[in-house]
């Protein structure tokens, strides 16, 4: 699938932001590629105007969203929180995907607490 095709699918989604969909197909894109993610599903929630994705990777049964963001857009900490909030309902790992005009993706895993490594 095309960067242009999903593009496409996610305004079908509902999501009418042009920038939006295409970081999130650069995103998806890279999740395409990593070998270990068994299951890859594309979300799009209309309360919160944002594209995200469902994965699961082969060596863990937990589930793990992951939301992307450009670097140019504006990190608000009550969004982050709303995000949380919502999606924390389905799983407790969250990882944010965030993308720089130069394709460099940096995801961040995100939780309520603190947790122990």
């Amino acid at each position: 699938m095309s960067s242009i095709d999903l593009i496409r699918a996610f305004q079908t989604m509902g999501c009418d932001d042009d920038m939006k969909c295409a970081i999130a197909s650069m995103v998806y894109l890279d999740l395409k590629d990593d070998s270990k993610i068994i299951k890859l599903e594309q979300h799009y929630d209309n309360d919160l105007d944002l594209i995200y994705f469902h994965c699961q990777r082969e060596s863990c049964e937990s589930n793990n969203f992951i939301v992307p963001f450009s670097s140019s857009e504006k990190m608000d900490m009550n969004r982050l929180e709303d995000i949380q909030r919502k999606l924390n309902s389905k799983t407790n790992n969250i990882t944010i995907a965030i993308c720089d005009p130069s394709s460099t993706i940096l995801y961040y895993s995100s939780t309520n607490d603190f947790v122990e490594k």
